[in-house]
């Protein structure tokens, strides 16, 4: 149960008391689920007589219980001094497996052993990825739920690119312009659109002051030309993106809103599910989204380094945003690059899982592909152009742990799990049957255990824990291919167009820069 006490008026000087109650989640199941999944880890490695795996739990438990006592250690989440973690800590202990693996290999030098290493080892990875995250996500939980802030609130410009969007435009607009806010201005950007879009989104002018609502139309340029359009007739000195194609929770503006008081956020990302659950494609993205911001985003919020400021809903400083050159169009991930420019001037980026935001995901496997192509493409180019972070210690955890993670799940676990399946099949060929078994059954009932933490923590429908197996094999591997091919594509620069106008790829690899 979440109470909220809300002073609302139609000045700046209106404020919001929020005060949250742990009823809603019960933390002490959560605690419970995270001690069952690392349990049945504990349980492969006896069952498998995997060295590896061994190493790979220790590993997970040192490198969470380390970042928890070292949370603990600060009055309050988001006070003051941040959290530092040595860098040789860090990546030490997720690379330990690496070191074992290359010794077990070289004491035991035959087929099965080989086989043995190479599975144990890629899955054990993919899973300490996740599973070093939990502990932080549930202490995360339970400071959300306990914490009371009053706050102001600002002018807010709400800003609604547009291109060809007649279909779905509506529904957008009616859930921001009833968004419980009492000060915001609501701009449509019409890119182009050769449809209704203007039309329709003129329509809502007589719902609120003339001065509130701005409908401007410009020759089709892209998502980010829309937005830097739009940041020229945005009056507050906040701003809200919003894809056309969502739907705002009525209480987004404020929960966002909530976390720039605090001088150091320069932007905050919203919390999106999907809305179109209607087979079992969209249902695997919900349930994808709902572990990747749950078990993810979390803890990337404890540390202030949330990487991506997401499309369908993310708030930016406009003074930031001005002063870190607005919304660049050299790559195809516009709110990846920017929500890193804004990490990069030393300040917290940080995620609501309250400020919800409702899209519509791909329902069939050529929508998905193209959409993913484009995601990935576009996340491999900010990353080969901010690499500059790497090399340079004062980004903090940005450089410690924000980027290096999501470097990992770009690159290094793709191909990593290909390499795992190849190597499944033949051991299968060749006999190693009970091993391949049991090594699947307890990660897909580890998949669930995940997947029902998530699912507690965001009290979502519980079906979705029936979808687990296909997150070990078959979708999993579906995303996997497509990231791989957007990594062939971004080293070969093909074909890298984000509307009908294509990118130069000369632009596509600019320097690193602050």
């Amino acid at each position: 149960m979440i109470q909220e006490k809300v002073d609302s008026g139609q000045s700046n000087d209106s404020t919001f008391t929020v005060i949250r109650k742990r009823t809603s989640t019960p933390i002490a199941k959560l605690v419970l689920l995270t001690g069952i999944a690392f349990a049945i880890l504990a349980v492969l490695v006896i069952v498998t007589q995997t060295f590896i795996l061994l190493v790979a739990l220790l590993a997970t438990l040192s490198l969470s219980g380390y970042l928890l006592v070292a949370l603990k250690r600060q009055k309050k989440l988001r006070s003051g001094k941040r959290i530092q973690v040595p860098f040789a800590l860090l990546f030490g202990l997720l690379l330990l497996p690496i070191a074992v693996a290359a010794f077990y290999s070289f004491e035991n030098f035959n087929a099965k052993s080989i086989y043995t290493m190479i599975v144990a080892f890629g899955m054990t990875l993919t899973f300490m990825y996740s599973m070093v995250n939990v502990p932080l996500t549930v202490y995360h939980k339970r400071m959300e739920e306990t914490r009371k802030m009053i706050f102001a609130a600002p002018l807010v410009t709400i800003i609604v690119p547009a291109f060809n969007e007649e279909k779905s435009i509506r529904k957008a607009l009616d859930s921001i312009v009833e968004a419980d806010y009492p000060h915001k201005e609501i701009i449509v950007i019409d890119d182009g659109s050769t449809d209704n879009t203007s039309a329709i989104a003129k329509s809502y002018q007589d719902k609120m002051s003339p001065n509130n609502f701005i409908v401007v139309s410009k020759p089709n340029g892209g998502k980010a030309s829309a937005l830097n359009y739009a940041l020229r007739f945005a009056k507050g000195e906040y701003i809200i993106a919003v894809d056309a194609d969502s739907i705002m929770g009525r209480d987004a503006i404020k929960e966002i809103m909530k976390y720039f008081q605090q001088p150091e956020v320069v932007a905050v990302g919203g919390n999106i599910k999907v809305k179109n659950r209607n087979n079992m494609l969209t249902y695997c993205q919900a349930l994808e989204y709902l572990v990747g911001i749950n078990l993810f985003k979390r803890a990337y919020d404890i540390f202030g380094v949330v990487m991506v400021v997401p499309g369908p809903l993310g708030g930016f400083r406009k003074k930031v945003l001005l002063e870190r050159g607005e919304y660049d169009r050299d790559t195809l991930a516009e709110d990846f690059d920017t929500t890193v420019k804004a990490l990069k001037t030393g300040r917290a980026v940080q995620a609501s899982s309250y400020a919800m935001s409702f899209t519509e995901a791909p329902e069939n496997v050529a929508g998905l592909y193209k959409q993913r192509l484009r995601w990935n493409r576009g996340n491999l180019q900010t990353l080969m152009k901010h690499r500059d972070i790497i090399s340079n210690s004062r980004f903090g955890m940005l450089q410690k742990y924000g980027y290096p993670l999501v470097f990992l799940t770009m690159i290094t676990l793709p191909f990593l799990s290909i390499v795992v399946a190849s190597f499944i099949i033949l051991a299968l060929l060749n006999g190693e049957w009970f091993f391949i078994l049991i090594t699947f059954l307890i990660f897909v009932a580890l998949e669930a255990i995940l997947a029902a933490i998530a699912i507690v923590m965001d009290e979502e429908d519980w079906k979705l824990v029936l979808l687990s197996p296909f997150f070990v094999v078959g979708y999993k591997h579906l995303i996997d291919i497509f990231t791989i091919k957007s990594v062939i594509d971004v080293a070969f620069r093909r074909n890298l167009k984000w509307t009908s106008d294509k990118l130069e790829t000369k632009k596509n690899f600019p320097q690193g820069h602050e």
